[in-house]
């Protein structure tokens, strides 16, 4: 089972999980399906979109019904291509890597549907940073529950920075509305909740500065360390990040493997990433043509 996360909506993701980096969030997401011609099970689905709507402790978050009901009219207009989506979730583990729980688990179990599928993917900023999974019915009323690995959860496509301002504004209002409750377990029909028992630990987004005596560091690891450092004020570091990347190894200051090894250390496929960047170039030699 894969699961396909676009580079804008990885660039959102990043967003939140700096905005709030000790506390989880949570919030309905909208996933497409796709097929292989003639099978009526999925192969994988691409996160369209998602809108956190809970703002929680450190150990746990909370989805309303009535908070999802609210939004779902605007999300239709806005985003229509939602409309033809399988709703699901999606909520933050902050700096305790993504993984499902038992209470996460046992979220996909109650909310199987007895028709198509019930999808979840879980955030973090440090670890292990996208778990996805799915639940569904089959004929006999069975329900299975599939989580995808690693490896099969990749980004694509281009950043659009014009989101950014709706983000600010998402962040600004689940952060006034907070509620002062700690949610220990999921009661079907009523909300979505989280929780780990895990305590909280200081992001681990910064980087480790470069030691001019360590003989075992080469130049091109400096380079790329100084690329990291650097774009730690952009507005959005991973993007700002992967584009000085991409500029020190069309200049011939780093390798291509140097570069498809800092992607990988981002859980980013360097093949769709390179692809992307180059269709970029091209495109921009045909206009200024």
């Amino acid at each position: 089972m894969q699961l396909t996360i676009p580079l804008e909506i990885y660039s959102k993701l990043n967003y939140f999980l700096k905005k709030f980096p000790s506390t989880e969030w949570s919030g309905p997401a909208w996933y497409k399906p796709h097929y292989k011609k003639g099978d009526k099970f999925p192969i994988g689905f691409t996160l369209i979109h998602f809108h956190p709507v809970d703002l929680g402790h450190g150990t746990a978050t909370t989805i309303e019904a009535k908070d999802t009901a609210k939004i779902l009219e605007k999300t239709w207009k806005n985003y229509p291509e939602t409309e033809k989506c399988m709703m699901g979730i999606i909520h933050s583990h902050h700096t305790m890597g993504a993984f499902f729980s038992g209470t996460d688990k046992s979220c996909l179990l109650d909310n199987a549907p007895d028709e198509n599928f019930y999808c979840s993917t879980v955030v973090a900023s440090a670890k292990e940073k996208f778990a996805f999974a799915l639940s569904y019915k089959d004929q006999y009323d069975k329900v299975h529950l599939i989580e995808a690995e690693s490896k099969d959860i990749n980004m694509t496509m281009p950043v659009d920075n014009k989101e950014q301002k709706k983000w600010e504004t998402i962040a600004k209002k689940i952060e006034k509305s907070k509620e002062e409750t700690i949610v220990t377990r999921f009661y079907k029909g009523g909300s979505l909740n989280q929780g780990n028992l895990f305590p909280y630990r200081p992001n681990s987004y910064l980087f480790d500065n470069y030691d001019e005596l360590d003989t075992h560091i080469t130049k091109q690891d400096k380079i790329i360390d100084d690329l990291r450092q650097a774009s730690l004020t952009a507005d959005d570091p991973d993007s700002a990040f992967i584009s000085s990347l991409y500029d020190s190894f069309t200049k011939g200051d780093i390798e291509e493997l140097v570069m498809e090894d800092a992607l990988i250390d981002m859980n980013l496929n360097p093949k769709i990433v390179l692809d992307e960047l180059t269709k970029g170039d091209k495109n921009a030699t045909k206009v200024s043509a």
